[in-house]
C-alpha cells in the first residue's frame, strides 16, 4: 500500500517556477494524466478563442493573459471569467481552475479518455458549460434575454449594440421601451415605424450624442 500511494503522489507532483517540488490537488484520474486542456473562452460579443490551459492554472493566473489577448489594459479592471451551466451564470473565484472544471464536467457527462478529453473543451460545449470573459458591468447577452410580456420592455444596461431580433418580432405589442445604458448608436427606422403602440421610449446614458433621426418618424410617441 505505501508503494502504491507514492506512485499516486508522483503522478500529481509538479515543479513550480522556482524549482521546488509541490503536490497539487487534482481531478481523480484524468488530471493525473492530462497536463494541458484546450478551453474555448468567449467574449461578451460572442466571439471566442481557444486557449491551451494547464490543468493546475487558476483563474487568477489566467487573467493577465486573457486581458492581453482580448482587451486593452484600461478596460480590464471590471472583467471576470464567468461559467454558464444548467441555465445559470456565476463568476469564477480566483482560485478555481477552468481546465480542471472542463475535465470534471466532461467526466460527469460520461466522456472518458477515449474521447480525447484534452481537446473536447475546444469545441462548442455550451450545452454542458460555457466560459465567458466579460465586464461585470454588462448585462445578459442578447440570446439570453427572455420576456414574459412585451408591453413593458426594460433592457437597461444589457450591453446591446443593436435592437434584439425578438423585439423586431413583437413590435406591435411594445408600449414602454427602456434602452438606457446600452452602447447602441442608432435605432433602425423600420423598427420604430413598426412600434405602432409605443408610448414611452427611454434613451438615457447611451453612446448616441443626440436622439436618433429614426425616432422622429414614430407615429405613436408624443
Amino acid at each position: 500500500m505505501p508503494h502504491r500511494l507514492s506512485i499516486a503522489r508522483d503522478l500529481v507532483r509538479n515543479v513550480n517556477p522556482v524549482g521546488k517540488a509541490t503536490t497539487r490537488v487534482s481531478c481523480p484520474l484524468a488530471a493525473a494524466i492530462i497536463d494541458r486542456v484546450r478551453v474555448r473562452i468567449y467574449c461578451a460579443d460572442g466571439s471566442y478563442h481557444v486557449a491551451p490551459i494547464s490543468i493546475h492554472s487558476t483563474v487568477a493566473e489566467l487573467t493577465p493573459s486573457l486581458n492581453q489577448k482580448q482587451f486593452a489594459p484600461k478596460e480590464c479592471e471590471t472583467h471576470k471569467l464567468y461559467l454558464k451551466e444548467r441555465g445559470r451564470e456565476r463568476v469564477l473565484a480566483p482560485t478555481e481552475r477552468p481546465a480542471a472544471i472542463v475535465i470534471r464536467r466532461l467526466e460527469q457527462a460520461g466522456y472518458d479518455q477515449a474521447d480525447s478529453l484534452a481537446f473536447l473543451g475546444a469545441e462548442d460545449m455550451s450545452f454542458l458549460m460555457k466560459f465567458v470573459y466579460k465586464s461585470q458591468l454588462l448585462g445578459p447577452a442578447a440570446e439570453d434575454l427572455t420576456f414574459d410580456t412585451f408591453d413593458l420592455v426594460d433592457l437597461t444596461g444589457c450591453s446591446l449594440p443593436t435592437i434584439p431580433i425578438v423585439l423586431h418580432q413583437n413590435t406591435g405589442s411594445i408600449v414602454i421601451l427602456n434602452l438606457s445604458r446600452n452602447p447602441m448608436v442608432e435605432i433602425p427606422l423600420d423598427f420604430i415605424q413598426s412600434c405602432t403602440t409605443l408610448r414611452n421610449l427611454k434613451l438615457s446614458s447611451m453612446a448616441m450624442k443626440k436622439v436618433p433621426q429614426s425616432v422622429r418618424h414614430s407615429t405613436s410617441l408624443h
